[in-house]
């Protein structure tokens, strides 16, 4: 709420006025200042960082076509009987929206989600579905279609799908148009015909088959694979495709990734490095305070 404020800590109030029995108001009620948590300059710099989450980071489920928004999800795992579980998750998302000029702060936590657990594609869309009534309700402008920023052309890419569930593959494969066939048995795909990376739509613009073959988790670790594409991933979202390869992560920077080594589609062995190079994509920062009194 400090960061939407732009670094300053206000107490929020529900009740906004007393009134007689005749209507008439006996006294009002007005946020009031607590501190100044962090200089506007930062407030706006964590402000870009947010937004950036949500147009191409772990968030983009959340965005809405008319409201830029400012968010950040979260994935931890539970703490049980006196340790971190493995299978348990609290997912999250946190955000405020319209980014630019905040009407709401909305926190939502799911407890335990089934499935995909990460806190995007989970707390991520009720964020998106309560900030959209919310929106509607107080009836905020949106932003016009001169000023609105041009959409990406669609440049849908087969997902890397060693290491998930069959139910995770189906849910990821419903959201990019992919078409599935499932070989062998076991809980994890260690295996899959097409090279992450290429595009989704085959001759003709119909969409590719995938063939991805089950196994044992073990199993991914223990051969040769093939070296996702890992340019435009966040650290954990890089981290998230590599480690259940066995691969040795060396990052340099902060962001997202914008090369690698060894490239996309070379193969590799279990326990080989791997280099990323990242550079946080940041618009320029405007020197001057956000808000008229912070």
């Amino acid at each position: 709420a400090a960061i939407a404020n732009g670094g300053v800590m206000v107490k929020p109030h529900i009740v906004k006025c007393l009134v007689d029995a005749d209507g008439k108001v006996v006294k009002e009620f007005k946020p009031r200042k607590i501190r100044k948590v962090c200089s506007a300059r930062t407030a706006r710099r964590i402000t870009e960082m947010m937004k950036w989450v949500v147009e191409k980071g772990t968030g983009t489920a959340v965005a809405l076509p008319s409201y830029p928004i400012a968010g950040k999800t979260g994935t931890a795992y539970k703490f049980m009987n006196g340790h971190y579980s493995k299978y348990n998750y609290v997912s999250s998302f946190v955000g405020f929206v319209p980014a630019e000029s905040p009407r709401f702060v909305i926190y939502v936590s799911l407890d335990d989600p089934r499935g995909i657990y990460w806190g995007g594609f989970t707390a991520g869309p009720v964020f998106k579905e309560v900030a959209k009534r919310a929106l509607a309700y107080a009836l905020v402008p949106g932003v016009t279609p001169d000023t609105a920023v041009a959409s990406e052309p669609d440049r849908r890419s087969v997902p890397f799908f060693n290491g998930l569930t069959k139910d995770q593959c189906k849910w990821v494969a419903r959201r990019g148009g992919l078409k599935l066939k499932f070989e062998g048995s076991g809980t994890r795909v260690v295996r899959q015909s097409e090279l992450p990376g290429s595009p989704v739509a085959g001759t003709g613009r119909r969409p590719v088959k995938v063939v991805l073959t089950l196994g044992q988790p073990e199993d991914l670790a223990s051969g040769k694979g093939v070296m996702p594409d890992l340019r435009g991933k966040t650290k954990r979202q890089a981290l998230a495709l590599l480690s259940p390869l066995g691969i040795h992560v060396n990052f340099k920077g902060e962001g997202t990734v914008k090369s690698q080594y060894p490239p996309a589609g070379r193969s590799f062995s279990s326990g080989a490095p791997c280099e990323l190079n990242c550079d946080i994509p940041l618009t320029k920062v405007s020197e001057r305070p956000v808000g008229g009194d912070s």
